[in-house]
């Protein structure tokens, strides 16, 4: 799960770079990627409630970038 962890981290970083450069579809894209390997720890460990939140943070982000913005916040809210 750490190794998950820390490549999401990564698309989350490569996401920022992109959405900094104007490329936000580079971004979305980063950050569904990051968005597939948070929901698999979040499933793996219910009870984490850091992989909890840190689901909750990619699902605002990509709202944020217009990435299906009030399914992406109603399921964040959800499980906040």
């Amino acid at each position: 799960m750490q190794l998950r962890r820390d490549l999401a981290l990564s698309h989350e970083r490569l996401a920022g770079l992109a959405a900094a450069d104007g490329s936000t579809g580079e971004a979305r894209g980063s950050l569904r990627a990051a968005l597939a390997l948070r929901e698999q720890n979040a499933a793996a460990d219910p009870d984490n409630s850091s992989w909890q939140y840190e689901l909750v943070v990619i699902l605002v982000q990509l709202a944020q970038l217009g990435d299906e913005p009030q399914p992406r916040l109603a399921r964040a809210l959800a499980l906040a």
